[in-house]
């Protein structure tokens, strides 16, 4: 279990290492995140949005970049967001 900023136990789906998929996103700095395939695959679907956000009125954009977060997890095999849990090494699906 992982606490939130108030000290509450949330359980988070871990992934190890060798189970990440090629469409899931790696959270984090550096070229570690930068360079995994499915951060490459991301930036690519982001580009494909791009012009399409920033002709968006301000209250609309949080829309869109929900509907293109929502893209990677219907790829297949389905991606997640995952950020690494430096203490014991699993990555965690991160929700939102």
């Amino acid at each position: 279990a992982l606490t939130n900023g108030s000290g509450v136990s949330v359980y988070a789906i871990e992934v190890r290492p060798e189970d990440r998929n090629e469409n899931d996103v790696l959270l984090g700095r550096g070229k570690g995140p930068n360079n995994f395939i499915g951060n490459r695959r991301f930036r690519e679907l982001v580009a494909q949005y791009q012009q399409e956000y920033f002709e968006l009125k301000r209250n609309e954009k949080p829309i869109m970049a929900e509907k293109v977060a929502a893209l990677v997890g219907k790829m297949e095999p389905a991606g997640r967001f995952l950020r690494l849990d430096a203490s014991s090494g699993m990555w965690c699906e991160v929700s939102e």
